[in-house]
């Protein structure tokens, strides 16, 4: 194993991996983890890369912003490649985060569409949601995202917020025992 790849040493604790990965990286290295780029740098509409991939690649940004694609099986096999890509295409092998829109289901073709948070709210179901959110969760999964927006777990108290929607509402109550409904639970 090269130096270079020392954090990648699967006998270190993850802690003792994070502190090599830190010390290989250089401060342009950290300043890209905290980019975000817009999918499009990535991937173009037709699957193909863009001229602009390969650089935006090494230069490991941190973040890929909304990444969404109209059919399912499609989108997993974008998401390995750029992964599979930004881990043993660059120098650091650090894998890609990418994020998508997720407040009333996977915003991507071929997803399922729910209400918006302020509408079930009305229901005042938080197995209802917690439902949802399984759903979601596994349709995530099985594109290779990991992070999602999700609902507004804020008290909308002034309906001229432009973010009342994305709200359970102004109960506390309800808009606790709906957030946790929303929130993964430990698998293990």
């Amino acid at each position: 194993m090269s130096p270079e790849s020392a954090h990648l040493d699967t006998a270190l604790s993850a802690p003792e991996r994070a502190d090599r990965l830190l010390a290989e990286m250089t401060l342009r290295d950290k300043a890209h983890q905290l980019v975000s780029v817009p999918p499009w740098y990535l991937v173009l509409a037709d699957g193909s890369a863009p001229a602009v991939r390969d650089e935006w690649l090494e230069k490991a940004p941190g973040h890929i912003s909304n990444f969404g694609v109209d059919d399912p099986a499609t989108m997993a096999r974008i998401v390995g490649d750029l992964q599979r890509t930004a881990i043993e295409g660059t120098r650091l092998g650090i894998p890609l985060l990418l994020h998508i829109e997720a407040l009333n289901g996977l915003l991507a073709g071929g997803h399922m569409v729910f209400p918006t948070s302020i509408g079930l709210a009305a229901t005042w179901s938080p197995d209802l949601v917690q439902e949802m959110a399984d759903t979601i969760r596994k349709q995530m999964l099985r594109v290779g995202v990991r992070q999602a927006l999700s609902p507004n777990m804020d008290i909308a108290l002034d309906p001229r917020w432009g973010r009342v929607h994305e709200t359970y509402g102004e109960d506390p109550y309800l808009v606790a025992a709906l957030s946790v409904a929303y929130t993964p639970r430990s698998s293990g």
